[in-house]
């Protein structure tokens, strides 16, 4: 699957940035994923797929067999479709903590847990490695969860 042309998706803070297909297809899995309060586990038992699927519907959704990325489309409420770029549509709006909230690795934070920008660090951060190591292992976080909530859906199976 092609990445196609790249779309504006508009996201909390009144920012706008484009799009390939690709990311949309990755940010619509991870949306129904957070809806639904699934694990990449538990989503993979219910489709009847491998973790490993999910995990790279995910990061790269342009080598999945098309019938795969529909299903995983079709189930986060959407569609995917063929249209004119030259007509007007709106586009989905996606999570911010989804579009640029990484952990220090660079990787995306697991989408069942509640992702909060902290522009002073996370209280973890100055604890581990400003008080107790008196000096920082790297850049302070901007990002981090809150607790191991799994967004108050009230689940608990799998794990987190």
């Amino acid at each position: 699957m092609s990445q196609g042309p790249q779309r504006r998706a508009p996201f909390t803070g009144g920012h706008t940035i484009r799009l390939p297909l690709a990311e949309q297809v990755s940010l619509a899995v991870r949306s129904a994923r957070r809806r639904d309060g699934h694990s990449q586990r538990q989503l993979a038992r219910l489709f009847g797929w491998s973790q490993s699927r999910v995990s790279r519907l995910e990061t790269d959704p342009g080598t999945a067999p098309l019938a795969v990325v529909l299903r995983a489309v079709e189930h986060a409420g959407l569609e995917l479709a063929v249209v004119d770029p030259s007509r007007r549509r709106s586009d989905p709006t996606w999570v911010e903590t989804d579009l640029v909230a990484r952990d220090r690795g660079g990787r995306r934070f697991p989408a069942h847990l509640r992702v909060v920008r902290c522009p002073l660090g996370p209280d973890w951060w100055w604890d581990q490695e400003l008080l107790r190591l008196r000096r920082p292992l790297g850049p302070r976080p901007l990002w981090t969860t809150v607790g191991r909530d799994r967004l108050d859906l009230g689940q608990d199976e799998g794990r987190y």
